[in-house]
């Protein structure tokens, strides 16, 4: 070896150098070990490599630039100075890091604010998994526009979001400078605060949304200049929609709604649609129980048909999306940390030790909307919601069970101008029984919209797990030119393959692509369950620890001709499985999963209709009211069509719950005290003995009420799931710091 750079650089792997201490100095930072090279001419690298006998990790610009992996006793000050006087090296530079300025403001709980910036910080329950670092809204890059260490993007008050809650403190030290005019529609007047210090909720939800920041006070919202409409109501339609009425006339361009039930009501999404009409955004929370809300559906307001709601799931400290919140590929549109949340509390204090639910990640949401429109005021609803969606974080399960995933704020306000492709719809099997079978090809209708600038030359291709083949190849397929605003739909073929036994989810994923380098992906989950006509099948809900989602299955069983006097559905668990079962389309369901059906004090829904005023739909049959795991019902003179099956798991244990279920032709239906019968002609009707429970704030069986997205007071637990969950609420400490 004659190389001197070569024998120098060796050298230094047995050399101890030694350097005079010098007072420190600011240096820039770099990548220990790594060596950027540019050499003169092609053949130079690969030859000094070998010389050198080092690695390369990457290679940049055709492979005239490499970056070089360093014997593990050498500096990168030491390799450059060698390799500089190499005369086939152009130059070597380290591998400089590049950190964006942020602000971290001086609000003495902000390090308690791991959903705004996320080091690390423990889990407020002992054991619970410590937070993941950057699995937060990246708002401390927001808030520094320019990069300059100073806080210059923080909102402006003129842009109003209306909070329709259970009233807000005004006079709380941390938001009574971003309070503008209210009001009470529960009561008809100009006092907006909550009546009693069990209405606290409304304050906590204005805390996430504008806080004031960097005041030395308490906490901080997303936007720290803000115009904070608070709007107390009932919680019923009524004063829903005159509170939205108020928000719409006074100058509100945001509106954060924290609640929900499973009640569909006319009025209230007429109201919500006119709020679109003048571009105004809407902000619910997803929900807390538990569910797919593509599946289930029965989740309002968030699920309405309305393009100006955006739907906010739940992340915890880990990024991933909550055991407790609902989700949904299609319909949950972002999601936001909403675990554990330290922020504003009636009586002037804090929540100290946290407080959970989606009603605290929609606010979070809410306050980035006014981020985006105080920098963009002329920003539309469908860009405001397209700048949310297109920033979503790739990396946790969040980008799968939401459109977008957890919102990056800084990406939010920083996008380009851009193309936003979502996925509105799925239609299965048009044609056939809407469900995947084994074995078949069928095809898979997707409703596409882009909600921002011209999308030209769309095109879409599809992957799926368990062996489900999308879209005939992998030449994507051309959709359409869309212009903002614009639907189309797209058939695309899938072929299920033979031999899939039991219930099995399907992931399926899609990628949309543009002109101008526009690409992105979504995703759909739908479940292959098939049971033949006298079988029985032993299946079984998975671990949390294995699956955190497992507690709606879908199954159905095609009924081809006339036969016995009832068609019998029937599970047999140790424990609580309850049975949904309806002829020709999917039962809808809103079901609190876990807690216990003889408490009258418990707050939750079992629920089948949005529109029955009992909330049970005469169609869908539901298994028998005791909690043994035994459930049956019977459908009297079965038709010819597809039944639609779906086992639930109320009893949400720690470990996996096997269950056994069989479909049967008989001409009997059973035991008296285990079975549900339908005798209507249809395959509809009865349901009689089924357990419905609609309560909503102590107000019980009133489908139009609106629950708030959280449970009552509960003491701490933690239940091995996700981020330690501890119920929908946690404790409230009263010694705020102040």
């Amino acid at each position: 070896m004659n190389n001197p750079t070569a024998i120098a650089l060796l050298g230094l792997l047995t050399a101890v150098v030694v350097t005079p201490a010098t007072a420190r100095q600011p240096r820039a930072d770099y990548r220990e070990g790594e060596v950027l090279v540019r050499y003169r001419d092609d053949v130079a690298g690969p030859a000094l490599r070998s010389e050198l006998g080092v690695g390369v990790q990457r290679r940049l610009h055709q492979g005239r630039i490499e970056l070089l992996r360093l014997p593990s006793m050498t500096t990168v000050a030491q390799a450059i100075e060698l390799l500089q006087r190499d005369p086939r090296v152009a130059y070597a530079e380290p591998n400089f890091l590049r950190r964006k300025s942020a602000y971290v403001p001086n609000d003495p709980l902000f390090d308690r604010q791991w959903g705004l910036r996320n080091t690390g910080q423990a889990n407020f329950v002992t054991g619970g998994q410590a937070g993941v670092p950057g699995a937060d809204l990246n708002m401390t890059q927001a808030w520094d526009a320019d990069e300059d260490g100073r806080p210059d993007r923080t909102g402006q008050r003129s842009v109003v979001v209306a909070v329709v809650d259970d009233g807000v403190e005004t006079t709380h030290d941390d938001l009574a400078a971003n309070i503008v005019a209210g009001y009470d529609a529960a009561d008809d007047d100009n006092d907006p605060n909550p009546s009693s210090a069990d209405d606290f909720h409304g304050t906590a939800v204005a805390g996430c949304i504008g806080a004031v920041g960097d005041n030395n006070i308490g906490v901080a919202g997303a936007a720290w200049n803000v115009g904070i409409m608070p709007l107390r109501f009932d919680y019923d339609v009524v004063t829903h929609v005159a509170a939205l009425e108020y928000a719409r006339d006074n100058g509100a361009s945001i509106v954060n709604a924290s609640f929900g039930g499973p009640g569909f009501s006319r009025t209230e999404l007429e109201a919500i649609r006119d709020l679109g009409a003048r571009d105004i955004l809407y902000v619910a929370s997803a929900g807390n129980d538990d569910s797919n809300i593509d599946r289930g559906q029965l989740n309002y307001p968030a699920h309405y048909d309305a393009d100006n709601i955006v739907s906010v799931a739940l992340i915890s400290r880990q990024g991933q999306i909550t055991s407790f919140s609902q989700y949904g590929p299609l319909s949950a549109d972002v999601a936001a940390p909403g675990l554990q949340i330290v922020t504003t509390f009636v009586g002037n204090d804090y929540t100290l030790n946290g407080i959970s639910g989606t009603s605290f990640s929609a606010p979070y949401v809410a306050g980035i909307a006014a981020l985006i429109r105080s920098q963009y005021p002329q920003a539309t609803v469908d860009e405001v919601k397209a700048r949310l969606i297109e920033s979503g974080v790739n990396g946790s399960n969040a980008k799968r069970l939401t459109v977008g995933g957890r919102v990056d704020a800084d990406a939010a306000l920083d996008l380009a101008p851009r193309p936003s492709l979502v996925i509105e719809s799925v239609v299965v099997d048009a044609a056939g029984n809407g469900v995947l079978d084994p074995g078949e090809t069928t095809t898979l209708r997707l409703t596409i919209r882009n909600l921002w600038q011209p999308a030209r030359n769309v095109r879409i291709s599809g992957s799926a797990d368990n062996g489900v083949e999308v879209g005939g190849g992998a030449t994507p397929a051309l959709v359409a030119t869309l212009d903002r605003g614009g639907r189309t739909t797209v058939d695309l073929p899938v072929t299920v393959p033979p031999g899939l036994s039991g219930h099995r989810y399907v992931q399926f994923r899609f990628t949309l692509t543009a002109d101008g380098g526009y690409s992105t992906t979504r995703d759909y989950q739908d479940e292959i369950a098939a049971i033949p006509l006298g079988a029985d099948i032993q299946a079984g809900f998975a671990s949390p620890s294995s699956n955190l989602y497992d507690e709606f299955q879908a199954w159905h069983v095609d009924v081809a001709r006339s036969g016995p006097r009832f068609l019998v559905v029937e599970t047999d668990s140790t424990d609580d499985v309850d049975l949904l079962v309806k002829r020709d389309v999917p039962p809808q369901y809103e079901i609190t999963v876990g807690i216990d059906p003889e408490d009258d004090e418990a707050q939750g829904f079992f629920c089948t209709s949005g529109t029955a005023a009992n909330c049970e739909d005469p169609d869908t049959l539901i298994g028998g009211e005791t909690a043994s795991g035994i459930e049956r019902v019977c459908f009297s003179n079965p038709q010819i069509g597809t039944y639609h099956i779906v086992a639930v798991n109320f009893a949400q244990l720690q470990q996996a719950l096997p269950y056994r279920i069989s479909v049967y032709g008989s001409n009997v239906c059973g035991p008296e005290g285990r079975v549900t019968t339908d005798t209507g002609n249809d395959g509809g009707g009865g349901g009689g003995g089924s357990w419905n429970v609609m309560v909503s704030l102590g107000l019980a069986l009133m489908a139009a009420l609106r629950r708030r997205a959280r449970w009552t007071l509960a003491a701490a637990r933690q239940d091995g799931r996700s981020d330690g969950r501890i119920g929908r609420l946690f404790p409230l400490a009263k010694n705020p710091a102040k």
